[in-house]
């Protein structure tokens, strides 16, 4: 399960909030350090807009839970809309997500609409394309599933320590191969790339013998996110391009997890027989050292599961922005083939 932050108005969804809340604890490790909900948890003393700006900045997924008062919220003081205030709780928490390409998730309350882009001040526009969820109070436990199934496949666990304290997390790729979905495994370090910009490449031993995957550490940085209008093949929701930062260095697979890595672990018990096989198999195109195809995200989680178990590292998703900030490697088109 991947780090949550409940964004939400207190006059409009704090009971909401508080069901939701009770609920995704029960899929995560440590609710309290996995789970960001109020903003009564910030320390006295500091900046709320810097706080808040962290503490997204550490999330995976921003939850934004949308009532019947969401949207025309009115401050008691100025008479004015809270949205349209620039220090405004909600609006500092999800302009942020949205600004540092974190998927932002609208949990439309008792089939809300998302709201148009026209309603949105601009830093927060781009919310109105966003793919959201609807809740209901009387199917609430039932759509709160749906929601954690349904959450972006970038997602997964927790960050993990090594031998020498360096967070270490192993992530899988979705990359598109022939029209068919196959999943590409990565590892992430929190450590820096070597002087001079050299990449570095590593690869972890396994419990039983032999080596896991080679990685690649891609260094810090900034890049724009989205494609340009005259970009060739272009999506519609792939503008507007917007500054993402890359505020650490990370690691990702040098080659995609192969049919051979993949049957270690179906030979060892990680992953279920029921897996690439029951859908199509290679497509005849070979397996051995050919990516493995046809992979779902529930095998990609048991491939990972296993890979941590063997390494004693703990594995995740790459986040979009991660990923294309990897294709792109500090080139402005499409990908740095």
């Amino acid at each position: 399960m991947a780090k949550l932050f409940i964004s939400y108005r207190r006059e409009d969804s704090a009971h909401q909030a508080d069901r939701l809340y009770e609920q995704l604890s029960k899929h995560v490790e440590d609710p309290r350090r996995d789970i960001f909900l109020d903003v009564d948890s910030i320390p006295f003393g500091v900046d709320f807009v810097t706080y808040l700006d962290g503490k997204v900045a550490e999330c995976e997924v921003l939850l934004a839970l949308i009532g019947k008062g969401w949207l025309a919220a009115s401050d008691p003081k100025t008479g004015g809309r809270r949205l349209d205030d620039p220090k405004d709780f909600v609006r500092i928490e999800i302009a942020s997500a949205l600004k540092r390409g974190i998927p932002v998730v609208p949990v439309l309350l008792d089939g809300v609409p998302v709201p148009g882009a026209g309603d949105l001040p601009d830093d927060l526009k781009p919310l109105a394309r966003r793919n959201g969820i609807v809740v209901t109070r009387r199917s609430f436990e039932g759509d709160v599933t749906a929601l954690v199934r349904g959450l972006p496949t970038q997602l997964t666990a927790r960050s993990g320590k090594d031998s020498e304290g360096r967070t270490a997390l192993l992530v899988v790729g979705a990359l598109l191969a022939a029209g068919l979905m196959a999943f590409a495994v990565h590892l992430i370090l929190g450590i820096e790339s070597k002087p001079g910009g050299v990449d570095q490449v590593f690869s972890d031993a396994l419990f039983g013998g032999g080596q896991g995957p080679e990685m690649v550490v891609i260094p810090a940085g900034s890049f724009s996110m989205g494609s340009s209008p005259d970009e060739r093949g272009r999506g519609a929701d792939e503008s507007p391009q917007h500054t993402v930062r890359i505020g650490s260095a990370f690691a990702v697979g040098k080659y995609e997890v192969t049919w051979a890595e993949w049957q270690a672990c179906v030979d060892d018990g990680g992953c279920s027989n029921s897996g690439p096989d029951s859908r199509g198999g290679d497509e005849g195109w070979g397996k051995g050292s050919r990516p493995v195809i046809n992979v779902s995200w529930e095998n990609a989680q048991d491939y990972v599961s296993w890979l941590s178990r063997e390494t004693g590292e703990t594995y995740r998703l790459l986040t979009e922005a991660e990923w294309e900030y990897t294709l792109r490697r500090g080139t402005t088109g499409q990908f740095n083939y």
